[in-house]
């Protein structure tokens, strides 16, 4: 009885821990994925003020 105990908390104590390993890998992807957005609405302002300088995109160029 003691051994099942014990083996079901030592389960337990490791699903925990993997559970928390993942919810902070996921919390990184999260930071990552909203860099990127912001990096990618950049560009795009970016492009959107070079080409509206320019009176727009040269496409035969």
């Amino acid at each position: 009885m003691v051994d099942s105990v014990s083996g079901l908390a030592t389960l337990a104590t490791r699903m925990s821990v993997q559970q928390t390993a993942l919810d902070a890998n996921v919390a990184v992807l999260n930071k990552i994925q909203d860099q990127q957005e912001a990096e990618g609405e950049a560009v795009v302002k970016l492009i959107e003020s070079t080409s509206a300088a320019k009176g727009g995109i040269d496409v035969y160029a």
